[in-house]
């Protein structure tokens, strides 16, 4: 157990690793309490809980085991940002948890991620609070393709069979 220099005990975040202490935000999973540096954090934390916790059945979460699941994504806007723009929105996309990697052009963005921190949805939340944006319902449809394709392999990383198929 880490103690700061304050005294504080300091905890890696579950999700991030970040170190945080005992007064950051709590929540308790399975009668276990966990702290984490953000809300971000948090909610990804709530919405695959498996992925960051053990359990005595299959052993040691992904996330406890150092696995990263890196995804490179390019997403094409309908409109053309100007260089405040693109400089505004590239600061919030990294301050985000889990992005490794951004570039943005004039209509597009190139994010390297790790799913297992971040998904594309939570970065196109970040994106769209930034601007304004028009998708297509093609554009649309391919974007809830790779939301739900995210969704269904975090579930399966959250969830690990031991052996042999799914039954």
């Amino acid at each position: 157990m880490k103690v700061n220099p304050f005294g504080k005990v300091i905890l890696p975040c579950p999700v991030c690793a970040m170190s945080v202490d005992k007064e950051s935000v709590l929540h308790t999973y399975l009668v276990v309490d966990y702290y984490f540096c953000s809300r971000q954090c948090l909610l990804r934390f709530k919405s695959h809980p498996g992925l960051y916790c053990g359990n005595p059945k299959s052993g040691k979460s992904v996330k406890q085991r150092g696995v990263e699941e890196i995804k490179k994504r390019k997403i094409t806007l309908s409109i053309s940002m100007l260089d405040d723009q693109i400089q505004t929105l590239n600061d919030s996309i990294k301050k985000l948890m889990g992005i490794k990697e951004v570039t943005i052009y004039d209509k597009e963005i190139l994010v390297t991620y790790d799913l297992i921190v971040i998904s594309l949805e939570e970065i196109e939340h970040a994106i769209e609070a930034n601007l304004s944006i028009n998708t297509s319902t093609t554009n649309t449809l391919k974007r809830k393709w790779i939301h739900y394709t995210e969704s269904c392999e975090l579930d399966n990383l959250a969830n690990p069979v031991s052996k042999g198929c799914c039954h």
